[in-house]
């Protein structure tokens, strides 16, 4: 009786003891919100005191997708520098790239940061996960499959299926309806990365739908952002809980199929210049990547070299739609350089003046990777646009508010090729803030291989049809989750008279 006595809780002391663990967690969260304001190591760089105080802000604006844009409100307000986070600084201004991305001198590269700098699920990390050092032996073997030498072999390629969708297209054009140029474009994009990659294509643009692997790598793309957030917050394993029997199985066969094609490849002896090819033909002992490594730097082109590159073309096929005289142009341009649609070839497609500005204006409106790609400042901390920024702090440069500000461009709202032809209207305009592909040791290993498609499907397309009005579409409402979550793209496309 005296034991239960003296155990016994009264109501009070109940709700006086719960009382006294709510106020105790709101005072340690309002200690560390005003420390993180006021005393944190970034507290005197500008931006949102609520971005400041705590990460949750910024964590839901993550999920939101909606980081481009809010990112652009904010260096339009606070500058070329903005803390967005607790502990990390978005950045608008050129020589960021270099100081964030580029070789430091006698001090290495700054090192990734997020979910992508985690262990890839084919244990063994790719090269853009990877460490300094092996992503300088991933670097050195994979070059060699993005060559010039190595374009020139492939171009035959890439040709067979440029011709195949400008086939498909025609049958579009014939039909009543607009075309919806998100699918065919990806089609295309996808064929050709799974052929150079595995030796085997989709067969997308032949079955006219989306391989299974295909619908499954948009997905993968989002759910990335999730995970780092996760990550962030040490969620990783909750997560894993309570992720549904079924999505976890569709991520598995996803890591299986990738599996599955490069043993089948590395099983196969050719001489067909895809990419292992010319990662067996130059490897040797001492750089030699295992088959783990291969696999997941495998997986690593299909995401890199598809759904960018098809972006960056509904990009640019969507601006030219909506401004007939420009479109005109270079229409213009294309068929006076070929006067029949066998001669365009991309090294004479490259040369043309006009064109290389539409895409560059393109480029800059709509960047086909519109988040930051962040990295951790290392130790000892490192100048940053000509200001320190201590260790571990997380930083990037954000494309989509780089080349929308009107910090770096005069009228940075509007599509204008001019700027890039030396019009002297812009020549206040910070062009070399452009850089779609990165900069560094790390940037896009295949920035040529994506030009040359680019250059020749939309030559091609230009050339050999009438491109009316995109239809009914808001393309600057789309979200962002580590890629632009596109709608559908319809034109009325007809075949040239």
């Amino acid at each position: 009786m005296l034991a239960a006595s003296y155990f016994s809780v009264s109501r009070s002391d109940l709700r006086n003891l719960t009382i006294g663990i709510v106020a105790i967690v709101f005072l340690r969260r309002l200690y560390l919100s005003v420390y993180n304001v006021f005393f944190h190591p970034l507290a005197n760089y500008p931006g949102p005191w609520v971005y400041a105080a705590s990460d949750i802000p910024s964590v839901i604006l993550k999920l939101s997708g909606t980081v481009p844009q809010t990112y652009l409100t904010l260096h339009e307000k606070y500058g070329t520098v903005v803390r967005v986070g607790v502990n990390e600084l978005s950045y608008i201004a050129p020589k960021a790239w270099d100081d964030i991305y580029g070789q430091r001198s006698g001090r290495g590269q700054m090192e990734q940061a997020g979910v992508m700098a985690s262990s890839e699920p084919f244990g063994a990390k790719s090269m853009l996960a990877a460490s300094s050092e092996d992503h300088r032996r991933h670097r050195r073997l994979v070059s060699h499959a993005f060559s010039d030498k190595a374009l020139r072999e492939q171009e035959h390629l890439i040709r067979k299926y440029v011709d195949l969708l400008m086939c498909r297209l025609k049958e579009q054009a014939e039909a009543p309806g607009p075309v919806d140029m998100v699918r065919w474009f990806s089609y295309l994009t996808f064929d050709i990365i799974s052929d150079l990659t595995y030796g085997e294509s989709f067969h997308c643009l032949a079955e006219s739908r989306y391989h299974p692997w295909v619908t499954m790598t948009f997905e993968t793309l989002k759910a990335h952002t999730f995970r780092n957030v996760a990550k962030s917050f040490g969620f990783s394993r909750l997560i894993s809980l309570f992720t549904p029997k079924a999505v976890k199985e569709t991520g598995k066969a996803y890591v299986n199929f990738a599996i599955a094609s490069t043993k089948r490849r590395l099983q196969t002896e050719t001489q067909r210049p895809d990419f292992i090819t010319y990662i067996l033909r130059h490897q040797d002992r001492d750089t030699a990547m295992s088959t783990s490594e291969i696999q997941a730097n495998s997986y690593l082109f299909i995401l890199g070299g598809s759904e960018t590159t098809s972006t960056a073309m509904c990009g640019v096929t969507y601006y030219l739609s909506r401004h007939p005289a420009i479109l005109a142009k270079l229409v213009h341009e294309i068929r006076m350089a070929f006067p029949l649609e066998s001669d365009i070839d991309f090294h004479a497609v490259s040369q043309l003046p006009y064109f290389r500005a539409v895409l560059n204006e393109s480029l800059r409106m709509y960047p086909p990777s519109p988040v930051n790609r962040t990295r951790k400042v290392p130790v000892g901390g490192a100048r940053i646009d000509g200001r320190f920024v201590p260790e571990d702090t997380i930083v990037g440069v954000a494309q989509f508010a780089a080349y929308r500000s009107s910090r770096n461009f005069k009228e940075a709202d509007l599509f204008m090729p001019e700027r890039w032809m030396g019009d002297p209207k812009f020549s206040s305009d910070q062009r070399d803030v452009l850089q779609p592909f990165s900069v560094g040791p790390r940037n896009c290993i295949g920035k040529n291989l994506a030009l040359m498609e680019m250059r020749l499907v939309l030559a091609r397309l230009l050339h050999g049809f009438e491109l009316g009005e995109c239809l009914d579409v808001e393309w600057s409402k789309q979200k962002a989750y580590m890629v632009w979550e596109k709608p559908p793209l319809p034109v009325n496309l007809s075949l040239r008279s």
